[in-house]
C-alpha cells in the first residue's frame, strides 16, 4: 500500500509545472495559491477550496484568459443543492434578488425561460435539472474575475463576494472551484 501511495504521489509531483516560466500552484491541503517567476516564489494567498463532498481535483492546465464581470453557469447538482431549497423557502423572488435566470442552454445567448413554469421541489429531490446563470453583479458567486483553463471538472480559480471566507482557518467550502483572495492580484 505505501508502494502505490509512493507512486502515485510521485505521478502527481511529475505532472507539476517547473523550470523557469511563469506558473501558479494551488495546494488545496494548506488552502494557499503560489506564484512562481523563473522558478521563484513571487507570492502568495489564501483560497477557498472544495469541501469534501466536492473537493478541489488535481490537475495541470494553461491559463487561458481572464473574465470580467463573468455569468456563473450554475452546475446542476449545486443548482439541486443551494438554489432550489431557498426558491422553495423565499418564492421566486429569491431568483431576482440574486441575480438568477432560468435558461435553456448554457451558451452565450440563451433564451431565459419562465421560472414559475419550473418544479422546484423536483430540481430540490434531483428529479429534474434546471440550467441557471448568475448574472454579474455585487451577488455573483465568481466575483468581479475568473480565470479560464479549461478543464473537464468545470474548474475555474476566481474571485468571490465572500471575502469572509478567506478569514476561517478552514477554508474547505466551495464546490470545487478555487476563490481567490485577491484576484487582481
Amino acid at each position: 500500500a505505501q508502494r502505490r501511495l509512493l507512486a502515485l504521489n510521485l505521478e502527481r509531483a511529475r505532472t507539476l509545472p517547473g523550470g523557469r516560466g511563469r506558473y501558479v500552484v494551488v495546494n488545496a491541503a494548506a488552502q494557499r495559491l503560489d506564484m512562481y517567476q523563473g522558478g521563484q516564489l513571487v507570492d502568495s494567498m489564501k483560497v477557498v477550496v472544495g469541501k469534501p463532498k466536492y473537493p478541489t481535483p488535481m490537475m495541470a492546465a494553461m491559463i487561458r484568459f481572464a473574465s470580467l464581470n463573468p455569468y456563473w453557469f450554475v452546475p446542476p447538482d449545486l443548482a439541486a443543492e443551494r438554489i432550489a431549497p431557498n426558491v422553495l423557502k423565499q418564492g421566486l423572488k429569491y431568483l431576482d434578488r440574486q441575480g438568477y435566470e432560468v435558461v435553456d442552454d448554457f451558451v452565450d445567448n440563451p433564451r431565459i425561460v419562465d421560472p414559475s413554469i419550473i418544479d422546484w421541489q423536483a430540481v430540490a429531490d434531483g428529479r429534474r435539472i434546471v440550467l441557471i446563470r448568475q448574472k454579474p453583479g455585487k451577488y455573483n458567486a465568481m466575483g468581479r474575475m475568473k480565470f479560464m483553463f479549461p478543464n473537464e471538472q468545470g474548474i475555474y480559480l476566481h474571485d468571490t463576494p465572500e471575502k469572509e471566507l478567506l478569514s476561517e482557518a478552514s477554508r474547505l467550502v466551495s464546490g470545487g472551484c478555487v476563490r481567490l483572495e485577491d484576484a487582481p492580484r
